[in-house]
């Protein structure tokens, strides 16, 4: 992530969920987002399948072995990513849940 580690040193973290981790999940949803012009939490946590690509130590590991994988994709976008994107300068979050978040023209700002 270019230099947005920077920005992301303000965000909060849950305690067990280690922070390069959580660098990389967001890296990830960034660049997924910039790819598809925009997209909806849905289509991110389908594409990326958080517990097997992201699993935060054995947060994800844990979830996928007993078959709490939805528990595990709420704790990891609402904790994890999606505070993580509304903290990046270059990802409009949606006003309503459910709609796109889209990537933002840098030379607009």
């Amino acid at each position: 992530m270019t230099d947005s580690s920077d920005v992301l040193d303000s965000v909060e973290f849950p305690s067990d969920a280690p922070r390069d981790g959580c660098f990389d999940a967001i890296a990830a949803a960034r660049e997924y987002i910039h790819e598809h012009d925009g997209a909806t939490k849905d289509e991110i946590m389908s594409d990326l399948v958080p517990e097997e690509n992201y699993p935060l130590g054995h947060n994800g590991v844990a979830a996928s072995a007993k078959g709490f994988t939805t528990g595990f994709r709420d704790w990891w976008w609402g904790d994890i990513v999606a505070p993580g994107l509304r903290a990046l300068p270059d990802i409009d979050a949606p006003e309503v849940e459910g709609r796109l978040w889209l990537p933002t023209d840098q030379d607009d700002h």
